[in-house]
């Protein structure tokens, strides 16, 4: 049997190669070394006087986390003439006078660093003047690119960006020196990289208001500053704030905005908040219904005040119009009549860009998501301002709706994306845990990448907690396109691990954490029920779940003390509570247990975890978890056999996609697997997203790859083939969603597994991530 692509189905990378190096950290000092701390002393860390706040900022944060790897702080100074022999010298090229002398002296090189976006530079040398005899000096291309430095240092000496998000305590250490090495990051390879915090309904709002920052009795500047200071860590620049109504719309807490702006970081809103103003309160303090048509001068009204309160500061501005909150637009039922809604939409704002902003809009960043019903309205042909980024977005569940066209690529404003690893919504929510592979996110955006969708890129990460290996993921992928291929993604896990619980227990922990991915994108815990699974499979699969637990378990019990916290935020909670609530849907015997222990596990999340800094975290009212329903509909059907995406199946037989018989390339195209992605095995795809469609039948035998599979079936007659896919999306309007396939010596039969988004099949093919075709052979 044949298996071949009628199109391109998945992708390949290119792009611009980031440089990188590595700083020689050490803890026993030789003859040129910088010592951070020794024998009870510190370096003197310098900023000058003229250079941004968020260099301060920055230069404050570097001091504590010496202070939290050694217990030694060290004093950050603005003063040359009170340094000592040795210095951290921090700052951005054109807004700090040493680094501008130490360039023209030659003695840093910025050639590959000047007029580029957000790029550092951390470069070790001696003398760099009177009465300092080392230093290292952390310069930036700009501010945000200073701050990226700064915490490319804090990381090299083991301080982990989520050392306060998810509690990763340092290893301690007497001594800290820089005995070489340089650093050189950037340009990043996506413009805007940031997350979106919603759905805060269930957990970051209420522990903001009575845990974190009771005084403000909702989300305020006091974790807005954390939620900075984590982007800023992970090299992210972008955020668009939490808008349900039970928080404070972000720009009317002055505080808020002031902070953003000395912190560097670029404010946006969703797609549903058009000039980056929230309208969920429009109902109470607007004038008239929204509905453009019908509304628009007190509408524009109330976007000319925020573009005239909001624009001095740097943003990315929502262009657009849908309803209030999330909801469709409001206006008149000819879709072309909408069409030309929308259009008046964006001229009407950007003429207030132009008039608050900057009469150049080339100069502007504005963006527009043709997300759900908006996406059936560009697609009739709206016009969309040339220099406006096109944010495409997944279905919610991992899978992007649509990429650009060649085009489309040639768009000014280019292209971007918003993706969810949290959802609220149809066909079900998935708030709780985290369970979207990271090679599935591999996958989706570097294929995204190819396509042009390298300005924006926005992560719905729900609360934060539990999304922590998420974004971590998410954005480094932003940062770094080439961090990872499609082999070496699989490594991701190993380098978090190792990062956050140390070389030791980083293999066992890296094995828990693939096979909870592995079973997740099976089902997510969200999503389950008793239909899901066979009574076979509902067997098989508690034992592989109670399985990682025991390991998990023990991995617990052999690290040290300091490290239980940060290893139950990340590991453990995620692990067990996806063990208790398959306990729950597949175990009669056992749910009253498991349902008690999921309530005992919240419960201890909440008030005993880090001495209770997450109370509320997790809860509702201080009941039991919030993001749980154990009355979820049960619309899916239960699948007879689960098996491996693209696996072949005749009678009695199932085989895993990459147990072919012969890989057949077609030029440069080959179905290759990407680790780390599928069920029992790694999924196959096609290499490189270049590869040209097949449109013809005659064309598929001579130019399309090919998977062959050897089987033998008892007696001659009729073969059934079931293909299991991941669900994802043409790529475009230009492509299909196709595979060919045959037996023996048949022509080979073109399958089209394409769905439209909301119809039953998607449901059932997102619920379940596969989707599955057959077909039948004689």
């Amino acid at each position: 049997m044949r298996w071949l692509p009628a199109m391109c189905l998945l992708f390949g990378l290119c792009g611009n190669v980031l440089a990188a190096g590595k700083l020689l950290v050490g803890h026993e000092a030789e003859a040129d070394s910088l010592k951070l701390t020794m024998g009870g002393k510190t370096a003197d860390i310098y900023v000058a006087p003229e250079d941004f706040k968020l260099a301060n900022i920055a230069a404050g944060i570097l001091a504590d986390d010496i202070n939290r790897v050694t217990g030694h702080k060290p004093q950050v100074k603005n003063d040359l003439n009170q340094l000592g022999p040795d210095a951290v010298i921090i700052g951005t090229i054109g807004h700090s006078a040493l680094v501008d002398r130490l360039i023209a002296e030659k003695k840093i090189d910025d050639s590959d660093v000047r007029g580029q976006w957000e790029t550092f530079k951390l470069q070790k040398i001696s003398r760099p003047m009177e009465g300092i005899q080392m230093a290292l000096v952390i310069f930036g291309s700009d501010r945000r690119g200073t701050a990226y430095g700064v915490f490319a240092l804090s990381e090299a000496i083991g301080v982990s960006p989520w050392y306060w998000w998810a509690d990763v305590t340092p290893e301690k250490h007497t001594a800290l020196v820089i005995n070489g090495g340089e650093i050189k990051e950037g340009p990043p390879s996506v413009k805007y990289r940031g997350i979106f915090i919603n759905d805060e309904d269930f957990g970051i709002e209420p522990w903001a208001a009575n845990t974190f920052e009771p005084e403000q009795h909702n989300i305020g500047p006091k974790t807005y500053q954390k939620v900075f200071e984590l982007l800023l860590r992970l090299k992210g620049n972008y955020l668009w704030p939490a808008m349900h109504n039970v928080s404070k719309e972000f720009g009317r807490v002055p505080e808020n905005v002031k902070d953003a702006d000395d912190w560097g970081i670029v404010m946006g809103s969703s797609h549903t908040e058009a000039m980056n103003r929230n309208n969920v309160l429009w109902p109470k303090e607007g004038q008239g219904p929204w509905r453009y048509d019908e509304n628009r001068d007190n509408m524009l009204a109330y976007w000319e005040q925020w573009a005239k309160e909001r624009g001095p500061y740097e943003a990315v501005w929502t262009l657009g119009i849908r309803g209030v909150h999330d909801s469709a637009m409001e206006g008149p039922s000819d879709p072309e009549a909408r069409v030309k809604i929308v259009e008046q939409v964006f001229a009407d704002q950007q003429a207030l860009l132009q008039k608050y902003v900057n009469a150049d809009l080339r100069k502007v960043p504005q963006m527009f998501a043709p997300y759900k019903e908006v996406l059936s309205l560009y697609q009739r042909g709206m016009h969309v301002p040339d220099d406006v980024t096109i944010l495409w977005t997944d279905d919610n569940f991992g899978y992007i709706r649509q990429l650009s066209t060649p085009q489309e690529q040639q768009r000014a404003g280019a292209a971007g994306i918003y993706y969810h690893i949290s959802y609220w919504g149809n066909p079900r929510s998935y708030l709780w845990l985290n369970t979207t592979p990271p090679a599935l996110i591999w996958e989706e955006m570097t294929k995204a990448y190819q396509y042009g969708a390298n300005r924006i890129w926005v992560l719905n990460v729900g609360d934060i907690k539990p999304g922590e290996i998420g974004i971590d993921f998410w954005l480094r992928l932003a940062w770094n396109i080439h961090a990872y291929d499609r082999q070496s993604v699989a490594n991701y896990l190993v380098d978090w691990a190792t990062r956050e619980f140390g070389h030791g227990e980083a293999a066992a922990i890296v094995d828990v954490m693939s096979k909870y991915y592995r079973l997740g994108f099976i089902r997510k815990p969200e999503l389950i029920d008793l239909n899901s699974f066979n009574a076979n499979e509902r067997h098989v699969r508690l034992m592989e779940y109670d399985a990682i637990l025991q390991k998990t378990e023990s991995i617990q019990d052999r690290l040290p003390a300091d490290c239980h916290d940060a290893f139950y935020e990340l590991v453990l909670y995620p692990v067990k509570i996806s063990d208790l609530v398959n306990h729950v849907f597949l175990d009669d015997s056992n749910q009253a247990r498991a349902l008690d222990q999921i309530k005992a596990e919240t419960e201890y999340y909440n008030r005993t975890l880090a001495g209770g800094k997450w109370h509320y975290m997790m809860t509702v009212k201080g009941t039991t978890n919030a993001h749980i329903s154990f009355k979820w509909p049960t619309n899916d059907s239960r699948p007879d056999k689960v098996v491996e995406e693209k696996d072949v199946i005749a009678p009695e037989l199932s085989v895993n996609a990459e147990h072919f018989t012969r890989n057949v390339s077609r030029g440069d195209s080959q179905w290759l697997p990407i680790a780390g992605l599928g069920r029992q095995a790694d999924v196959l795809t096609v290499f490189p997203v270049t590869t040209a469609n097949v449109t013809e039948s005659a064309k598929i035998k001579t130019d399309s790859p090919e998977l062959d599979y050897d089987f033998t079936v008892a007696k001659a007659g009729q073969v059934g083939v079931t293909a299991y896919a991941i669900p994802t999306h043409r790529i475009n309007a230009q492509h299909g969603l196709r595979y060919a396939v045959a037996v023996d010596d048949e022509e080979p039969r073109i399958v089209d597994f394409e769905h439209p988004e909301n119809s039953q099949a998607w449901q059932q093919n997102v619920i379940r991530n596969a989707s599955i075709t057959s077909t039948s052979h004689v």
